[in-house]
């Protein structure tokens, strides 16, 4: 057997176990990375082994590439955060309650409106890779991603019923794209909004016994969401029912069935082939391809900012060309080939500064205790694990899409303090007013006499 095979499932087995061992570690980016590679990738070079020769050099390169991008998840995150960052927690907004309640009611009406346009189109104008006036919708429907947790902080720290409400109009669509449409992404997008929030706010972490099931039934589950899929949006009780991942998985380890790790593996080998690697322009053509409207500015201008064909395009060719081979459509190439079709073996340390950036988040998310950075936080987990499942490309439009509108919201609902001679009466302590009361800690700074006019700030 392959030798970056078994070391590949050595890490796995570790950080299964690490992560068994103290479930509150899901939360952390090594943790729940693992996990995707776990029950994603795993299953998958599994299948591939039994049909493929231990020597043979294109799938040593994938299982060498799996290593390599998990051990730079756990090597980015142990990097030590500087002083810096941790002076930075102090200025960190707070937000006023009423005003955040009012921001994310907003946001979920704005996505329930879009969800529902997108809703009632034509099944043509939905049909295939969505373009045009689907896109514009889809652009605002998906603020119910953003909305979902925060309307959840909203409900469970301040007790507010509208948050209650707001948030089952912001996963009402969510719900029915996983029941009747199957939709993995969207379904873990929900699942750990839910898991970070109570984490946050109430310091439960999920259950052994259910993370430990939860990564079990993923792995065998995966493999039979597209025939789950062919019967969902009729009857997706009877879907369910019929549902036989162990028939799938037996094409898999036969080589009947094409994979993702598959296409992973048919990408490294026609990059190598051709020797025509990225360097990074796939991720300038994604965010082109994310924000410039082309029914607006014209298809030509948008081609124009690309470099070379397109995300989509460039790798299909570099596949098609390098090595003979096409994917099946509606599949993906994986984090794995993504990574290495941009930058080789050192595609890794796409992983490595991921795991740099999510320590840093993670730790001012977690004792600033700001509901919108906890938002923001829940959002980008399900685009981190998409590098592993989809394709790092991905997750760059996703960030600025979801810190552009995290950035509205505590804009609005920050609580404002005032300059000396504008807030009569007025005592200011740090990032909060009298007016606003005090939050957990803070004193009340005494007003000393002086020769100041009346009304003016102490301090």
């Amino acid at each position: 057997m392959n030798t970056w095979f078994i070391l590949f499932c050595a890490l796995c087995a570790g950080g299964t176990l690490l992560l068994l061992a103290k479930p509150s570690r899901l939360y952390e980016y090594p943790y729940f990375m693992g996990a995707a590679f776990t029950a994603f990738i795993l299953p998958q070079l599994f299948g591939l082994s039994l049909v493929r020769r231990a020597e043979d050099r294109m799938f040593s390169d994938v299982c060498m590439m799996a290593v390599l991008c998990y051990g730079a998840c756990f090597i980015g995150y142990g990097l030590r955060i500087s002083p810096w960052v941790m002076r930075r927690l102090n200025r960190v907004p707070r937000a006023s309650p009423g005003k955040l309640e009012e921001a994310v009611l907003a946001l979920a009406l704005v996505s329930l409106v879009f969800s529902v346009l997108i809703y009632r189109m034509p099944a043509e104008a939905k049909a295939g890779l969505w373009t045009g006036t689907v896109t514009k919708y889809l652009f605002f429907a998906r603020l119910a991603d953003l909305a979902f947790p925060l309307c959840l902080f909203v409900a469970i720290r301040y007790r507010r019923k509208a948050g209650w409400a707001a948030a089952a109009l912001s996963a009402a669509f969510p719900v029915s794209a996983v029941v009747f449409y199957g939709r993995r992404e969207v379904a873990v997008r929900l699942a750990l909004s839910i898991a970070v929030v109570l984490f946050l706010t109430r310091r439960k972490a999920v259950p052994r016994w259910l993370l430990a099931a939860g990564i079990l039934a993923a792995a065998l589950i995966i493999p039979a969401i597209g025939q789950y899929r062919k019967v969902a949006e009729k009857d997706p009780v009877a879907a369910a029912r019929n549902l036989k991942p162990g028939e799938l998985w037996g094409k898999v380890a036969q080589g009947e069935s094409g994979t993702e790790v598959q296409n992973a593996m048919y990408l490294i080998a026609g990059t190598k082939a051709r020797e025509d690697y990225g360097l990074g322009r796939g991720y300038w053509n994604q965010i082109v391809f994310a924000f410039v409207p082309a029914q607006y500015l014209g298809m030509e201008f948008k081609r124009s900012l690309m470099l070379g064909e397109g995300p989509i395009a460039d790798v299909v060719q570099v596949m098609e060309e390098g090595a003979g081979y096409r994917p099946g459509f509606g599949t993906t190439v994986t984090g794995l080939g993504d990574s290495f079709h941009q930058f080789g073996y050192a595609g890794p340390l796409i992983f490595l500064a991921l795991g740099w950036f999510f320590r840093r988040l993670w730790w001012i998310t977690y004792h600033s205790q700001s509901e919108v950075l906890g938002g923001l936080y829940a959002c980008l987990v399900p685009s981190a694990m998409k590098t592993v499942t989809h394709w790092t490309q991905s997750f760059l439009p996703e960030l600025i899409y979801f810190t552009l509108f995290s950035g509205l919201v505590v804009w609005y609902s920050r609580i404002r303090v005032r300059r000396a001679g504008r807030n009569p009466g007025g005592v200011v302590v740090g990032w909060r007013s009298r007016s606003h009361g005090l939050g957990d800690g803070e004193k009340r700074a005494p007003v000393q006499n002086s020769a100041r006019r009346p009304g003016a700030v102490a301090g």
